[in-house]
């Protein structure tokens, strides 16, 4: 059986990742991330489209505009967000760090834009 590679942990912490989703979701408000075949859930990591748009989904460009590779994950999961974020060595400081994340992501996964995505994330699942 094959061994998951462990990465160190990064200098980046959830919060800081939230903040970037919350920043790709004001820069980019109508973006609709299209799964890579229905059977995929997330695609991490980016690939080329025609045109040069965004492909992966917005946790993965979040992790990439902070700074953490994606190098670790796979290129297109529907493990949960805690298991991947646990691959690029993120803890979330609070519970519902986690539960927000996974809100934005099933959003986005279902066809909304990204804004939609943060705005239904923050309604069902509010971090404060």
């Amino acid at each position: 059986m094959a061994r998951l590679k462990r990465f160190s942990r990064n200098t980046v912490n959830v919060s800081k990742l939230i903040l970037a989703v919350r920043s790709l979701a004001a820069a980019f408000p109508d973006f609709i991330y299209e799964k890579p075949n229905k059977d995929s859930m997330c695609l991490y990591k980016r690939t080329r489209q025609p045109g040069g748009e965004m492909s992966g989904c917005i946790i993965g460009e979040a992790l990439r505009k902070t700074g953490v590779s994606t190098a670790g994950l796979d290129k297109a999961a529907s493990s949960g967000i805690n298991y991947q974020l646990d691959r690029v060595g993120l803890l979330p400081e609070d519970a519902r760090q986690s539960v927000w994340l996974a809100e934005v992501q099933s959003e986005q996964d279902s066809g909304h834009t990204w804004a939609e995505a943060v705005r239904i994330a923050d309604q069902n699942a509010p971090l404060a």
